[in-house]
């Protein structure tokens, strides 16, 4: 459905009076001071979302302000802010005003751009049809003659246009390929073109390379992967969703992997409480009495968690636990047991508070999730490890919900593409209609992936995990429909740029214009969580393969898009700004918080020394909302 420009609101005496944003953040910093929650700019932030719902779901072009006051309070509401909405209805019942949330009306289909493009069988990209790759391909892979190769390849292009499809897959190519070689004589050439998951020339590649340190199951797992990535595109998921992929228009997150969780993270407490629940071994099936029991109860979790998680795994206050387990142990047992579980943990993340004497040992393996409350000292060593290696900080905050009651898992990972919704809608569409596809689309894949995920979902208790012995009574940790389906964004800063010129730091307007964008996409996927019954939730996802490849093909196809990253080699990731460290740009990534607690505030640790990260956190901790920092 088309933004339409709200431009005048009708009174409750009739009159009608220009819409005015201001009024309306005034009232929500109003409410927010009242609540004791005013950051300073939530008020301008929040209205600036409420405009953009008018905008795009309103039914008549001059609302009431009555609409207005009911939707004011449904944003609080939805974006996690109840205590300012309670200072706000306050105010409302004083007048004796009605409560209702308006509802939103469908949206519609779009059509897409006509481009006559090759699906990349193995590398899941799409490319500009060009006659010369399968002249370089023949000479190559077959060993033909240059020549015999350009006789070929042109009546193979003949046959292609004359079939008029938009679309046409490499697998397709070879087999035309296969019929004109087959016909003109060349059909000893015909075994060297057989695809089995990967052409058998790439896989001579692979074997045959005399200069590479071929590791046997890294091969192996290479060229696995490449079949599951072509099946998920073939089979698990629709058409429609593997064109949007492998356009570029979205990004299907662990396609090699398609029958793995994205994310996991297993319960600390849980773990304490149960044990692991091993045959054969009473010693890990019962609660763990010592440091090296509970150690090897997390190691036997994170070896099962790596079989079926393609993604991150998280522990979350593992540093309390080990805290309660080496208390009162000598100084050369904690070091020895603290280090023996950096080798477990390889890789994961480790939740850790500074109060806790073992979090400095725990952060040396794996990842680190340091959480920093209002005391500073205590993060000094933290800065120092965060500065030379990276490092990720959370905030503690009131109403936080990162926490170690119970297991969660991230089923699946999307991606959206945001430059390429405004290239497509320079074709005469428009840029929020083209991420409304999008969403559509990221919607319908995770349904799909819901569906695959059922099979493998114990029937009689609907949990996931019973046979790995991650919890007792024959019940998994993992509730399947309690499962969260993750969507992302690249490039916000770039899609801010094409939509005004400026990039998101260059004025508080280009700001509230990528809040306007994050909100969109918010409220889009609570709609289709509602719709689907699914938990649809905006993530700020690892996004680095994603936005390579996003960047490789906008720029193939589309030429806005060359001039744009003339000086860049990628999208900027997630809910990012292009800038040095300054504390500025870093307030600015945490308003985006609001909407998006998972997002981070992101500093290069090459950058910054210990002393200046440890005066960066105090700041955001005090001055903003952010819920993390990542140090990258």
């Amino acid at each position: 459905m088309p933004i339409r420009k709200i431009e005048s609101v009708r009174k409750r005496d009739g009159n009608v009076a220009p819409y005015d944003e201001q009024k309306i953040a005034e009232a929500i910093a109003k409410a927010a001071r009242a609540s004791g929650l005013d950051n300073g700019t939530i008020g301008r932030d929040l209205a600036s979302v409420v405009t953009m719902y008018l905008e795009r779901y309103h039914e008549r072009e001059t609302p009431t302000s009555q609409e207005i006051q009911q939707l004011v309070e449904k944003i609080l509401f939805d974006t996690g802010n109840a205590p300012i909405a309670r200072a706000y209805i306050v105010h409302r019942e004083k007048k004796g005003q009605p409560a209702e949330a308006p509802s939103a009306p469908p949206t519609e289909d779009l059509f897409p751009t006509g481009l006559l493009l090759v699906d990349g069988a193995t590398t899941g990209d799409v490319a500009p049809w060009g006659r010369e790759r399968i002249i370089a391909a023949l000479t190559k892979e077959a060993g033909l003659e240059e020549q015999a190769a350009t006789e070929i390849a042109g009546a193979v292009e003949q046959k292609i246009f004359r079939l008029g499809q938009r679309r046409i897959s490499t697998s397709l190519i070879r087999e035309l390929v296969n019929h004109e070689l087959l016909g003109r004589g060349y059909g000893s050439k015909l075994r060297r073109q057989i695809v089995v998951g990967l052409p058998k020339y790439d896989l001579g590649q692979l074997v045959g390379d005399e200069e590479a340190q071929i590791d046997p199951e890294t091969l192996c797992r290479t060229i696995g992967q490449a079949t599951l990535r072509q099946y998920a595109l073939q089979e698990i998921f629709a058409r429609d969703v593997a064109d949007a992929h492998i356009e570029g228009r979205l990004h299907l997150h662990g396609l090699e992997e398609p029958l793995k969780l994205h994310a996991l993270s297993p319960s600390v407490a849980s773990l304490r409480r149960t044990g692991v629940r091993v045959r054969g071994s009473s010693v890990l099936s019962e609660p763990a009495r010592d440091a090296r029991t509970f150690t090897a109860q997390l190691s036997r979790v994170l070896t099962d968690a790596r079989r079926y998680v393609s993604g991150p795994v998280t522990l979350h206050h593992l540093s309390e636990a080990y805290d309660q387990l080496l208390w009162g142990a000598e100084e050369g047992a904690v070091r020895a047991e603290v280090e023996h579980l950096g080798v477990v943990l390889d890789g994961a993340t480790a939740g850790v508070h500074p109060r806790h004497r073992t979090a400095p040992g725990i952060a040396a393996g794996g990842r680190a999730l340091v959480t920093v409350s209002a005391e500073g000292d205590e993060l000094k060593e933290f800065c120092r490890i965060g500065a030379e290696r990276g490092m990720m900080f959370q905030f503690d905050r009131p109403g936080a919900t990162a926490s170690a009651a119970g297991w969660s898992a991230t089923a699946h990972a999307i991606t959206l593409n945001l430059p390429q919704a405004y290239y497509r809608s320079e074709a005469g569409t428009d840029f929020y209609s083209e991420l409304e596809t999008s969403i559509e689309l990221a919607a319908k894949a995770h349904l799909q992936k819901r569906q695959l995920l059922r099979k493998f979902t114990d029937k009689a208790t609907g949990t996931l995990g019973n046979g790995l012995g991650w919890t007792s009574e024959g019940a998994g940790p993992l509730r399947f429909d309690d499962l969260e389906y993750a969507v992302g964004i690249a490039g916000l800063n770039e899609s801010v740029r094409l939509l005004s010129n400026e990039e998101i730091l260059g004025s508080d307007t280009a700001v509230r214009l990528a809040l306007r964008i994050v909100s969109y996409v918010y409220f889009r996927l609570r709609e289709e969580s509602t719709r689907h019954g699914l938990k649809l939730v905006l993530e700020d996802v690892p996004v680095a393969d994603a936005s390579d490849r996003f960047v490789k093909i906008d720029a193939q196809l589309y030429p806005r898009a060359r001039g744009l990253l003339a000086d860049r080699t990628r999208y900027t990731p997630g809910f990012r700004v292009r800038s040095a460290p300054a504390f500025e740009a870093l307030a600015v990534e945490s308003r985006f918080h609001t909407l998006v607690p998972s997002a981070r505030a992101t500093v290069e640790r090459q950058r910054l020394s210990a002393a200046e990260l440890f005066t960066i956190l105090g700041r955001l901790h005090s001055e903003t909302q952010a819920s993390h920092l990542a140090v990258e």
